[in-house]
């Protein structure tokens, strides 16, 4: 069922693409704009009749699918596997992060502390949903608040490692890529709001864990090493974020 639904967005993304397309001189009323040009990640402006099949990919690294208007937008698909909006990042990445947007990492140092208290205790496992009454992650104002400025930069900017060449300035939700009834609008004012209730907290290890840990470079290890804990075998401290269906 996984690999499906990763297929579905796959397939849909190009597809709500060509719709774009057909829609050019058209008011779209779900965007809120007349549609005056359709791009691709990078600013090359698709022709009308662009078919799908010819609707090029975004890199991994790009954060925007399709300029509309001058603008960037993520697709995300409802059919599809929810993407992940952090990808297991040890704190080192975070750090890099925190520096970006004007934000020290002390707060969520006491929430990842907090979480691994809990998990160790056994009021948690791996997986810790913010509609948890344990969930340390934003379970106040102030914390939620401290949360949307890091998530904004992972779902809007970039990734631990680095800001992206190709930002986005909206996100598009949508279930049909040819029904605009469908389809949603969301900016760095309401998209984490919107996800929030959904949202996944995990401290993992295979994935984003360097594979020779604890025998890296000294800064590294020491920027890294309070939030990892050694758990059945495995260093863990790669911390993930996702949104659940």
């Amino acid at each position: 069922m996984e690999d499906s639904r990763r297929n579905v967005g796959e397939v849909v993304e190009p597809t709500i693409i060509e719709t774009l397309i057909s829609l050019k001189g058209k008011h779209v009323e779900s965007l809120g704009i007349v549609i005056n040009s359709v791009a691709t990640y990078y600013g090359k402006e698709y022709p009308v009749g662009t078919k799908r099949t010819n609707i090029m990919k975004a890199p991994g690294e790009a954060k925007r699918d399709v300029t509309i208007n001058g603008k960037g937008y993520s697709l995300k698909s409802s059919r599809a596997s929810p993407p992940a909006i952090v990808n297991h990042s040890t704190r080192e990445k975070w750090l890099r992060v925190c520096k970006r947007v004007g934000v020290k990492i002390d707060m969520l140092d006491e929430m990842v502390s907090e979480y691994w208290e809990l998990r160790t205790n056994h009021r948690i496992g791996e997986d810790v949903l913010t509609s948890s009454i344990y969930c340390p992650f934003g379970n106040t104002k102030t914390r939620q608040q401290y949360l949307k400025i890091l998530l904004d930069y992972f779902l809007f900017n970039g990734t631990g490692s680095s800001d992206s060449r190709y930002p986005a300035d909206y996100i598009l939700e949508f279930a049909s890529s040819t029904d605009q009834n469908t389809w949603r609008i969301l900016d760095s004012a309401s998209a984490v709001y919107s996800m929030w209730p959904k949202m996944v907290f995990s401290i993992r290890s295979k994935k984003g864990m360097p594979s020779n840990y604890p025998n890296i470079g000294a800064l590294k290890k020491a920027q890294m090493e309070p939030w990892v804990r050694y758990i059945n075998g495995d260093y863990r401290g790669a911390l993930h974020v996702r949104t659940k269906r």
